[in-house]
């Protein structure tokens, strides 16, 4: 090759090189390209706020002289909380001042109930100004002519302060709103009629209420929830290219990386064994955000879903510690029992485990099932303890009735759900079918 030829060849070269970094520096990139590139965010759900976590486990409400119970998934419910939620958030702290006039003997006009417990205090939305304070009970009294707030903390704690004139008036008008016509009566369980009535020593534990009219409930058809698998898959691992995926005979998939592992078949099984030595230093009200972000990236928040309990474990012996978020499934103020399940354990150092079955409401068969009354309920409960738990022994001592509710039974090989009843009782936890078509069930701890 001539010089010439050779000194064209290198100026082409040079320009074609300052052409190349002049696109890469100066050309913006081809649409198509730029969102290929662009970041897609791998969760299911942003963590909901403090109000979306916590709700009651149940509110009473004593109107007209009569009981009224609602639990999560009923209108009334719904409407009742978030009155008391907004009158909660707007009052920075209770006065604790005495009050002059007539004492507040009556029982609470609306008692709510929480498991797990209503933060308050600095960090929390529901009265900012106040000490922390972990409630178990919040409760409207009323003299007739003013109103209070009285609160039972989970340290043992009782404390109230009156509320202004027009919160009160707002109060007030919510509860006249509501449309009652279809709620049940509840009738408050009393140990000494109990006990007359069953001919045994029977002490209620808490305020139970039932209903005090025959109730009639209708069979239910589910079906399993639907998760996009490959969001769940970039949500657990960040890296693809270390996953290895394992297809099981049942059709199950396990993708693991060599430290976690994630099943996904009839729901979702997740481990991460080498977080589990960490410490879990959350405060309550830092525990409950994360366990709401956690399983807001991690499947999200079903409509049907509430926050059961949020427990701090440690295991003996051991410095691992983690704290253990149990969610419960309803339908219309009813809790769903059966083969489903959302519960994960995390700590400090992220989430250790997670284990996620769900199944949401189809249809209604259009069958309804006349619920046997509380009495036939209780009779079959005991007979139950009777038949197969060794422990149960005739004795002096009091049964004590620790729940006492209507919920449904999922089963499994039908996906049908059938009302039953769940009872408690010293601390056995009982499930006593309420359709008339089956045996009970069976006890458990």
């Amino acid at each position: 090759m001539s010089e010439r030829a050779k000194s064209i060849l290198l100026a082409s070269l040079v320009l074609l090189s300052l052409f190349l970094t002049y696109q890469l520096w100066f050309v913006q990139k081809p649409l198509e390209v730029l969102t290929e590139d662009s970041y897609e965010p791998n969760y299911f759900e942003e963590a909901r706020s403090l109000t979306g976590i916590v709700t009651p486990c149940r509110v009473v409400l004593l109107w007209g002289g009569t009981f009224y119970q609602f639990r999560y998934g009923q209108k009334a419910f719904t409407t009742l909380w978030n009155a008391v939620s907004g009158l909660l958030q707007r009052i920075p702290a209770p006065e604790l001042s005495r009050m002059e006039d007539a004492p507040f003997t009556d029982p609470p006009v609306l008692a709510l109930s929480f498991q797990p417990p209503l933060p308050s205090g600095q960090g929390s939305v529901w009265l900012k100004n106040d000490v922390q304070r972990e409630l178990k009970e919040v409760m409207l009294i009323t003299n007739g002519e003013h109103w209070r707030l009285k609160f039972n903390t989970t340290a043992g704690e009782t404390f109230e302060g009156p509320i202004s004139d027009i919160e009160a008036l707002q109060i007030q008008k919510t509860l006249e709103s509501l449309d009652l016509s279809e709620a049940i009566p509840q009738r408050e369980l009393n140990s000494e009629e109990l006990s007359a009535a069953l001919g045994l020593n029977i002490e209620v534990a808490a305020p139970i209420y039932v209903p005090d009219r025959p109730v009639h409930l209708e069979e239910l058809v589910f079906k399993e929830e639907e998760l996009d698998r490959e969001l769940l898959v970039r949500t657990f691992f960040v890296d693809r290219s270390l996953v290895r995926v394992v297809t099981e005979r049942d059709g199950s998939l396990i993708y693991t990386d060599g430290e976690k592992g994630l099943r996904l078949g009839s729901g979702l099984t997740y481990s991460h064994p080498q977080l589990e030595q960490s410490p879990a230093t959350y405060t309550y009200l830092a525990a409950l955000n994360s366990a709401s972000r956690l399983l807001g990236y991690y499947g999200g928040w079903a409509e049907h879903l509430r926050l059961e309990s949020l427990l701090l474990q440690r295991k003996t012996g051991q410095l691992s510690e983690h704290y253990l978020a149990c969610w419960q499934s309803y339908y219309q103020g009813k809790p769903i029992m059966g083969d489903i399940v959302i519960k994960m354990t995390f700590n400090d150092s992220g989430m250790v485990e997670y284990q996620r079955r769900l199944y949401e409401v189809a249809y209604s068969t259009g069958n309804t099932y006349a619920v046997p009354g509380y009495l036939e309920a209780l009779l079959a409960a005991l007979d139950l303890l009777r038949e197969e738990n060794t422990d149960y022994r005739e004795t002096t001592q009091p049964l004590i009735l620790e729940e006492m509710m209507l919920g449904y039974a999922l089963k499994q090989e039908t996906l049908r759900a059938l009302p039953v009843w769940l009872i408690r009782i010293n601390g056995l936890n009982l499930e006593i079918d309420a359709s008339g078509v089956e045996s009970p069930k069976g006890v458990s701890p």
